[in-house]
């Protein structure tokens, strides 16, 4: 992906022109170093074959991005991790020597533009559980795996070996309910090699606590850690 020297207007980028760490970027997103050999997909959890289709491995909160636009959009159009990879360099992402940096909300909303949606910020927890029941998707930044319950933890080897270490990881999910079966957490790091079995149902509470993970680290509460995508 390239990098651009003119942002969009309202994004700031980590770095300078000339290098410096910006002052005023704030990274929603924390990254910890890479674990060699791990890899990451992010799959749909209604049709996990259509992130298969592009073979693209790759960070949490683009690869959330194209699994929660191809959700809002009942499939009609079917957006692989890749879609939503350089629809973050479009809206103005950076990725320097192969290693793409966080993204961020304000980001990650320009960038499902170009998925042909548009994120909003709830306004309370009940906000987000009415858009969820409606057909919209929700993405959820969390520090993972804190407060995942048992079962999503044993799903996901790269959240189970990191829970043994006492470790945990900015990160970014998708999530979206289907009246059939309810809440369904799709994390982008599920098994970590191969075909993703991939979603997990989550109750309500769970999902609460799950986007509650990060307010240790940023004092809000749980729909602040929340975007709302829909169909634009």
């Amino acid at each position: 992906m390239s990098s651009h020297s003119h942002p969009p207007s309202g994004v700031e980028l980590k770095h300078t022109k000339t290098g410096d760490v910006n002052p005023k970027y704030i990274d929603l997103l924390e990254e910890d170093k890479p674990i060699a050999g791990q890899k990451f997909a992010c799959l749909s959890f209604v049709s996990p074959e259509h992130i298969l289709k592009g073979l693209i491995l790759d960070d949490c909160g683009p690869a959330s991005a194209a699994a929660a636009a191809s959700w809002v959009h009942k499939y009609e159009k079917d957006f692989t991790a890749l879609d939503g990879i350089n629809a973050a360099a479009d809206a103005g992402r950076e990725d320097k020597d192969g290693r793409p940096d966080g993204t961020n909300f304000p980001l990650l909303a320009k960038a499902l533009r170009r998925l042909d949606c548009e994120a909003g910020y709830p306004m309370d927890w009940n906000n987000i559980l009415l858009a969820g029941k409606s057909g919209k998707a929700v993405i959820v930044n969390v520090q993972a795996p804190i407060n995942y319950p048992t079962h999503a933890i044993e799903a996901n080897a790269f959240a189970k070996k990191l829970k043994k270490s006492g470790m945990s990881w900015g990160h970014m999910v998708c999530v979206a309910y289907h009246p059939e079966v309810g809440w369904q957490l799709a994390d982008p790091t599920m098994t970590g090699k191969g075909k993703e079995k991939f979603g997990v149902v989550v109750t309500e509470e769970q999902l609460k606590q799950i986007a509650a993970s990060k307010k240790k680290q940023t004092g809000g509460a749980a729909h602040k850690h929340v975007v709302i995508v829909e169909w634009k």
